[in-house]
């Protein structure tokens, strides 16, 4: 973009003329070599021995000058001989400045998702009254090695545009860190500025758990050992993933709910498999348990609940048995008599018979 016109920067400075002769001097004038040779400054009608006079000037302080060095000549004739006297004076002055910068930053409309390219655009500008040089633009996603602009010059007032794309990153949730810095010409003094905004990013973080029966027998009152694994199939890193157990006995209502494994981070596409073991009831009215995994995350963005669920029913291994013992009475009987006799059956298996 074209520059503004700078605005003028008066100097102002100040000086004293003596007189350190032994005549009165008159006609004296006072010329400055700014802004250009025997500049007329100051003039004085008659100055007597010691006499001294102060008098003050103004420069107009021209764009990206660090200092102005500038020399005053005071001249003036003897009253009595008309002999011409001057002397110089030189001095150099510091000049004051402002640098500075701002940046915009314009993102566009339509969400993109990880692994896309976010594109978005933005103009810098020189705010300050001094040529800003160096001049350079990055993001802090892909970083300040990789600039989408720069080094460039850029003088007071002038605008410049930029354009900015990086691939999206799988744990990225729209808002990044756009940085403009460069030095100012005159001190080499270091100037940033930063916009910190949010493109609209569109994630679909999904897990997916999966829970299996125990390959070896399960038994009442005995512990098994069950597998299970957990898998991020979204396009987003999920943090904190837990998974727990629920086990419910066939017939009864208690649930036990117990931590199997977890908080973890889970990159997309990563599977983790595990193994877990459960202490399995000594219910003989069981014939079998209702267990089930939950796996648990947080959206990255928004904290939300991600969540997946995984049931199986799993047998229980049991060995039904019955004995019967008849006991017959012992006193004597005829034909046509009823005979008397007792017994009982016995349950001597693992598992609750129903007739």
């Amino acid at each position: 973009g074209e520059p503004s016109a700078p605005r003028s920067r008066a100097l102002h400075y100040t000086g004293t003329v003596i007189n350190t002769g032994n005549i009165t001097l008159q006609n004296i004038e006072i010329t400055s070599a700014l802004p250009q040779p025997q500049t007329p400054v100051f003039s004085i009608r008659t100055l007597a021995p010691g006499q001294s006079m102060n008098f003050q000037g103004t420069l107009n302080v021209p764009a990206d000058c660090c200092e102005i060095e500038n020399t005053v000549t005071a001249k003036g004739t003897s009253l009595c001989s008309s002999v011409e006297v001057q002397d110089q004076a030189t001095s150099i002055c510091p000049v004051l400045f402002q640098p500075g910068l701002e940046i915009t930053k314009t993102c566009a409309p339509t969400p993109v998702k990880p692994g896309e390219m976010m594109y978005y655009e933005g103009e810098i500008k020189n705010t300050g009254n001094i040529t800003m040089v160096q001049v350079m633009v990055w993001s802090n996603i892909p970083g300040r090695e990789t600039p989408f602009l720069g080094p460039v010059a850029l003088a007071p007032g002038e605008v410049l545009p930029y354009a900015g794309m990086f691939e999206v990153p799988v744990d990225f949730c729209g808002t990044d860190t756009v940085t403009v810095e460069g030095f100012s010409l005159c001190g080499n003094r270091r100037v940033e500025a930063s916009d910190v905004s949010s493109c609209p990013v569109e994630l679909s973080p999904k897990l997916v758990v999966r829970n299996h029966c125990a390959t070896s027998p399960i038994r009442h009152g005995q512990q098994a050992n069950f597998s299970g694994s957990v898998s991020n199939v979204g396009d987003s890193v999920l943090h904190g993933v837990t998974i727990r157990n629920q086990m419910v006995v066939a017939n009864h209502p208690e649930q036990t709910d117990t931590p199997v494994t977890g908080p973890m981070d889970i990159a997309p596409g990563e599977t983790i498999v595990f193994d877990y073991t459960l202490m399995i009831p000594d219910d003989r009215n069981c014939c079998e348990i209702i267990h089930s995994l939950i796996a648990s995350g947080t959206h990255p963005c928004d904290d939300s609940l991600i969540q997946s669920t995984s049931t199986v029913v799993c047998p229980i291994e049991t060995h039904p048995s019955l004995s019967v013992v008849l006991d017959c009475v012992t006193t004597p009987h005829t034909v046509g008599d009823w005979v008397t006799y007792h017994g009982w059956i016995e349950n001597n298996g693992d598992i609750s018979l129903e007739a």
